[in-house]
């Protein structure tokens, strides 16, 4: 499939970027000594944000109940 042959909207990203990313910043977190709370706004992903919170508990921050409910329920 071509990129251009995708329905909208599309979320396209490169996987092991997104991984080593979150493996970053739960590295530096424990380095840190504190608790990460990624952000769920922008993607809205469950997929996402069990890569964020991979290694570490934190929780997670959203802007609405609904994407709490989303997450939670997920």
């Amino acid at each position: 499939m071509q990129i251009s042959e995708l329905p909208t909207p599309a979320l396209v990203l490169d996987l092991d970027r997104i991984e080593s990313n979150c493996a970053a910043m739960a590295e530096r977190a424990h380095a840190l000594g504190v608790s990460l709370r990624p952000h769920m706004k922008t993607h809205k992903c469950v997929e996402i944000g069990e890569l964020q919170v991979q290694g570490h508990f934190g929780g997670i921050t959203v802007s609405t109940l609904a994407e709490a409910r989303h997450f939670r329920n997920s």
